[in-house]
């Protein structure tokens, strides 16, 4: 260090002398001290104001250059033919579709599940491409275990199960569930048929029309109610096609029926 200042003070004597001009002080100053002090102090600028205007210009680049050369994620989105579509509302459904093997039809499903005081419900509302709706509703226990429904034995010694469903504001009606696949579920369906005298206006095309429905589940420890809104958007949408598309086979059924 002494050196240096044994220097700037030979060098600040020529200069006093007339032997160095002020460019060539300059010149021997900066060598003296090196490049960073010639960068900053040899042009006139500190130090530390050469080290902010560095991260300034690194933070533009970054934060406002860049994105404005790539574009905002609408633009990035259309150039690649993707169009951008806000968010679905978190209703709590969950969306699946598939394939029948057997029918060929499309099968969309809302799913949602329910807590309930001792057990957790879930509610399948389907539509298929057929215009066929399906109400499945299943019973488990906290660990995600099947919970079986109680069960009776009819007069044909065969297994049902006794429910009460209410549509809208009407009055609730008790309902039963024949020979059921698996213990803990019970469903409504419509049919499929669409020939002329085939039933239309079943519980399931009651239930799909309505605003609400409550289904009062008989597990088997103690009767849990389900209230469905089916105002949901993600209940709407998938409703909606299916009752239209029902009306429709309905007009032709009708039609076909008069014309024989």
């Amino acid at each position: 260090m002494s050196d240096r200042l044994d220097e700037l003070e030979r060098l600040n004597g020529l200069r006093e002398r007339g032997t160095l001009s002020e460019e060539e002080f300059a010149r021997a100053k900066a060598n003296v001290l090196g490049d960073d002090a010639g960068m900053g102090e040899g042009r006139g600028m500190p130090n530390w104001l050469f080290g902010l205007i560095v991260v300034i210009a690194l933070a533009l680049s970054i934060f406002v250059i860049k994105p404005l050369l790539r574009g905002t994620p609408e633009t990035d989105a259309a150039e690649n033919g993707v169009t951008a579509k806000a968010p679905a509302p978190d209703d709590g459904w969950s969306i699946s579709s598939k394939q029948d093997p057997m029918s060929d039809a499309t099968i969309t499903t809302a799913f949602k599940t329910f807590t309930g005081r001792a057990s957790l419900i879930e509610v399948a509302i389907s539509c298929a491409s057929d215009a066929t709706i399906t109400y499945r509703i299943a019973s488990f226990d906290g660990d995600r275990q099947a919970l079986a429904m109680r069960s009776n034995v009819d007069t044909d010694l065969e297994l049902v199960i006794f429910y009460r469903l209410r549509i809208g504001a009407g009055e609730p009606i008790r309902a039963r569930h024949e020979r059921p696949q698996y213990s803990n579920m019970i469903s409504i369906s419509s049919p499929s048929d669409t020939s002329p005298g085939a039933i239309y206006n079943t519980i399931a095309d009651e239930a799909s029309r309505a605003e609400k429905i409550v289904f009062e589940v008989p597990v088997a420890n103690g009767d849990e109610a389900v209230v469905i809104d089916q105002t949901a958007s993600s209940v709407v949408n998938l409703l909606r096609p299916c009752v239209e598309r029902r009306k429709v086979a309905l007009s032709k059924a009708a039609a076909a029926g008069k014309g024989n």
